[in-house]
């Protein structure tokens, strides 16, 4: 489970860059139309921003602007070139289309995305984790990470070892969202219940909670602290997923 410490120094860290001027200028004029995302097709927007109105997705939410500015391409460095360049190549991830954010749901048998069939980047993160070692934002940049997150989704052990080094890498290093969803996986594979409420099945048409909920009183609380929407506009967005 996130700490308590992990997900309070996560909002910090959100709440002081957040409140710098420019950097909030920057990602304001970076949003696109009214802030949202928008897909690369104009159907695919339209179907988007059809979605995001339904079910009142709030771009200007602070757990949408923390992911915005944590995967803002202006702030984005790394060092090794080589590795990035494998990462976004096997999980078929380019960092210059628009931004789209960690929306909370997963549906159960959905196909996870990235490129399964690339078995270098695949292999390269199996042998790192078998080190204890994951691509950092230093190495790779925020877009070589979310490529390593993307891949490690198609194999349940990896996911498992890229879930530990990520929570060990602390909040100002990873993504706090794509840490909860990795988490609420393995809770319910194992049969544990869900820390966050990432994770749906379709039943009559209607997204549900996959297994159980831990302290569900407390959940929008939690998903909050881990940059994610309320569980209600999830539920909505996983419903509505075509």
């Amino acid at each position: 489970m996130l700490s308590l410490s992990w997900m309070a120094a996560a909002s910090r860290n959100a709440g002081r860059s957040l409140r710098a001027p420019a950097r909030a200028a920057a990602l304001a004029a970076a949003c696109g139309v009214a802030g949202a995302a928008l897909a690369a097709s104009p159907g695919a927007a339209a179907a988007q921003r059809a979605d995001y109105a339904k079910c009142k997705v709030d771009t200007t939410a602070e757990w949408y602007r923390s992911q915005k500015e944590f995967y803002s391409p202006a702030s984005d460095t790394w060092t090794d070139d080589t590795l990035r360049a494998t990462l976004l190549k096997g999980a078929g991830f380019d960092p210059k289309t628009a931004f789209v954010p960690e929306l909370g749901y997963r549906l159960e048998a959905a196909v996870p995305s990235g490129k399964a069939e690339d078995t270098t980047a695949l292999g390269l993160l199996r042998r790192m984790s078998q080190r204890r070692q994951w691509p950092s934002r230093a190495t790779v940049g925020t877009a070589g990470m979310h490529a390593a997150w993307m891949i490690a989704q198609h194999d349940s052990s990896l996911a498992i070892g890229a879930m530990h080094r990520m929570m060990e890498a602390g909040p100002g290093e990873s993504s706090p969202a794509e840490v909860a969803v990795l988490e609420d996986a393995r809770r319910v594979q194992v049969g544990r219940g869900q820390i966050h409420g990432t994770q749906f099945r379709k039943l009559d048409g209607k997204a549900v909670l996959a297994g159980r909920l831990e302290d569900s009183t407390h959940v929008d609380m939690r998903r909050d602290g881990a940059w994610l929407p309320p569980l209600s506009v999830s539920a909505c967005l996983a419903t509505v997923a075509r």
